[in-house]
Order: C-alpha cells, then structure tokens, then sequence
C-alpha cells in the first residue's frame, strides 16, 4: 500500500499538468464573440460559474462518500466531452452543455485532487509535508497552462477549434493517469461514521467557529472572484490593443494572447514553488493581503490605461493564485477530518464561484442588448470590481487584526 500511495503523488503532479492542459484558455472568450452575441458570451461564462455552484457540494460529498479516484475519473471525462461538443458545434444550446460538461470537470476535480494529496501522504506518514507538496502540484498546474497557452494560441490564430480539441485529447490523458491511481485507505472509524451519515454539511459549516478557517474561507471566496476579473477581461483588452494587425487570415489576439498567459503561467509555476517560504517569512495573513492587493492592482491598471503596457502588468495576474493555493492547504488541511476534506474544499470553492456566477449575471444583465464589449463598458465594469477589492481588502485587514488579539 505504501509503495501505491508513493506512486499516487507522482501521478498526482503528473495528473495536475494533464488536466491544465487548457489549450482554449487564451481564445474562449473570442471564440463566443465571433459566433454569439456579447449578451450570449457573459451568458455563457455566467452558467460555467452557475455549473460549479450547482456541483461543487456534491462532487465533495461523492469524493468523501464514494472515493477520490472514481471522482477525477468522472472529472476528465466531462471535460472530454466539453472539449468535443465546443469542436463539434457551433449554437448556444450546445455550448451551455459544453461550458456545464467544463464545470463539472472543475467541480468534480476541485477539492479531490487536494484531498487525494493528502490522503496518500497521510498513509505513508508524510502529511507535514502538504505545504511542500501542494507548491509542487500547484507549480506543475501552472506548467500545463503555460504550455497549452502558448499552443493553443499560436495554433487558434488559424481556427479556435482546435484548441478544444486539444484541451479533449489532454482530458482523455489525465483520465488514464488517475485511472492508475489507487483509492487511499483511511481508518475504519472514519469509514463507519461516515456511513452511518454521522458526518453532515452542519459539521462542515461547524469547522468555520475556528477564527482561523473562517478568516481564510472568506479569503479564499474573495479571492476566488478578483483572480477571475483580469482572466475574463484579457481577450477583449488584447484584442482593443491588436485591432487592425490582422494578417490575411491569421487572427493575431489569439496568438499574443497566448503567449502572454504562457509568460503569466511560468510566473505563477516559479511563484508557486516560494508560497511556504513567503507564509513564513511574513506570516501567513499579510502574505494573503498582499496576494490580494496585487490582484487588485492588476485590475485597476487595466481599468485606468489602454496600453501595451499593461500587458507587462497583466503578466502578474497568476502569481497571486500559485501563491495563496499552497498557503491555504497548508493552513485548512490539517485542521479537517478525512470525512469531510473534500466537501469543505468544494464548500470554499462553491462559495466563490457563487460569488463570480453573481457579478457575471449582473454584468450581463446590465449590458443588456449591447451587442460587443467596447473601451468604456470594459473600464466601467473593472472599475466596480477594483472598488471591491478596496474594500474586501480593508475587511479583512480588519478581521486578521481581531484574530491576533483573540
């Protein structure tokens, strides 16, 4: 069992490159626009989010209940499929099942990968090591996202589709490496409580009377949300920087755009790798704050300037994710039970995409009939969303600070 469980972390970082071989990321959102109209486009990012509220909970009590290895089983199929019906179709209805096949992916994925990691070193008597671990797969992630980024972009500039039939070929991989894994063993009593449906969403919510968990959790959701803000807006700001240097048939956004996230997602890959390092040198809550204040830099640079600038300010917007990741695994990790680890993460991950789902409705309703994003609509919608990092920012600030004198 020990020598499995060994062989779970290493398919576990491999694992992690796979399934963030997201060729489509640099290109989903001019891929919508040129065949949806712009209410359609915030639609359909708003069911992706709404599809993760809907699975994130469920998939965690699956996860719990049934295993971590069926989970990621189920997690790269969905996204297989995701990937075809986008390379196959070409009309809403299709693609709201498509964007739900990719949140179901996420969902079932989110948390599980997280759980499987520390259930194996667990096993082996490794689990002081989460900290250390969760940089490597965090790191690897990345790696995956950097790689497929620059692919896909470069390769989208001649057809779009083809970077989600890549992003299948990467699902059908990463559905082979977990069906390698093994099912980590854990002790009976956990086993028999939860079957007995002793472990129950109250004692999840129960582990936020911990100061800590709670202060991170709201964090995590926050955070959550303001990661997404400069991704969502990438494409279209790249593609008012690139207007008019088409060359014949080779759309050129796509390109920069990939080549910008392969450059992000290195960054977050190296950033990753000095998450525990920088926890340790300044204390885990200001490292947080200042993840969070420089996302919120990133989206204040973009609402004020239209420039190729900012591109270089933009590079930056990964680094707070492959940061903070690591620092919130080592901190929540150890203080949940077996039973319920995956369904607390999926709880965190619910509440932030709940959160994102909600401005991207808003979003869309408040456009209305505009039929393409322009300059100002871009600037005014950012602007509300550096608002509320401001604000979050000053909360917790003041959360972290009655922390400490409790």
């Amino acid at each position: 069992m020990n020598a499995a469980m060994e062989r779970n972390v290493r398919l576990l970082m491999v694992f992690e490159t796979s399934r963030y071989l997201l060729f489509w990321l640099p290109v989903f959102f001019l891929y919508f626009s040129s065949i949806l109209p712009l209410e359609d486009v915030l639609l359909l990012e708003a069911v992706y989010y709404f599809g993760l509220v809907l699975l994130e909970v469920p998939s965690g009590w699956f996860s719990d209940r049934v295993g971590r290895r069926v989970t990621l089983l189920i997690a790269m199929a969905a996204q297989t499929v995701g990937g075809v019906l986008f390379v196959t179709t070409s009309s809403l209805l299709p693609f709201l099942v498509g964007q739900l096949c990719l949140a179901a992916s996420e969902a079932f994925v989110s948390g599980t990968n997280n759980a499987m990691l520390y259930d194996s070193l667990s096993v082996v008597g490794r689990e002081r090591e989460i900290g250390a671990q969760s940089e490597t797969m965090v790191s690897r992630g990345f790696l995956g996202l950097a790689i497929s980024s620059l692919i896909g972009g470069v390769l989208a500039g001649f057809d779009m589709r083809i970077a989600y039939a890549l992003a299948a070929a990467a699902g059908i991989a990463a559905f082979g490496l977990a069906w390698r894994m093994v099912e980590p063993a854990h002790p009976p009593a956990a086993d028999e409580s939860a079957d007995r449906g002793q472990v129950s969403f109250f004692s999840v919510f129960g582990k936020l009377r911990d100061g800590t968990l709670l202060w991170v959790f709201a964090f995590a959701v926050a955070m959550t949300v303001f990661d997404h803000v400069p991704y969502e807006f990438l494409q279209p700001y790249i593609g008012f920087l690139t207007a008019g240097y088409g060359q014949g048939d080779y759309a050129p956004t796509p390109a920069v755009a990939g080549c910008l996230l392969c450059v992000m997602m290195l960054l977050a890959s190296w950033s990753a790798t000095r998450a525990m390092a920088l926890s340790d040198r300044f204390g885990w809550g200001p490292a947080l704050l200042l993840c969070m204040a420089l996302q919120g830099a990133i989206i204040v640079g973009m609402m004020l300037v239209l420039h190729p600038a900012i591109l270089l300010l933009i590079a930056l917007r990964a680094v707070p994710m492959g940061l903070w990741y690591p620092m919130m695994n080592a901190i929540v990790q150890p203080k949940l039970d077996r039973g319920i680890r995956a369904t607390y993460l999926s709880l965190q991950s619910l509440a932030g995409s709940l959160a994102f789902s909600g401005t991207l409705f808003l979003a869309s309703w408040v456009v209305g009939d505009v039929a393409t994003l322009n300059v100002e609509l871009m600037s005014t919608l950012l602007t509300v969303y550096g608002l509320g990092v401001v604000v979050v920012l000053l909360a917790l600030l003041a959360g972290i600070g009655k922390l400490h004198q409790d």
